[in-house]
């Protein structure tokens, strides 16, 4: 039996490919995230993948600073995560992979509106 939510909402573990010198380094977090309300994205601005973060991710945690002191979710947070392009990309790969249960060397699932994201 399929139970539909209203409002459903989930955590997924993500990685993300933090560029380092010479290739990129792994990184994880969790992601918690809602289901995609094509409403919430304004279409002059659908290209913006902060756009699109905004409308899916609820927060991410699992999250530290420089110095390694884990830092809770707030706006100011948000905005940090969500303005760095590898961030981006592995926060839309993964929402894009929870929804669809794409595995790894299968597709990544992006039917993500405007440009894609790498």
């Amino acid at each position: 039996m399929l139970k539909i939510a209203k409002n459903p909402e989930w955590t997924h573990q993500i990685d993300i490919s933090v560029p380092v010198d010479g290739g990129f380094e792994t990184h994880t977090c969790r992601a918690r995230y809602r289901v995609l309300d094509p409403a919430a994205i304004d279409p002059t601005d659908a290209a913006n993948p902060e756009t699109l973060l905004r409308a899916v991710v609820v927060r991410v945690e699992d999250l530290a600073d420089e110095a390694g002191q884990p830092l809770d979710w707030n706006d100011a947070v948000r905005d940090a995560v969500f303005a760095m392009p590898f961030v981006q990309s592995g926060l839309i790969k993964g929402y894009y992979r929870s929804v669809a249960g794409a595995r790894e060397g299968n597709s990544d699932g992006l039917g993500v509106l405007g440009r894609r994201v790498n």
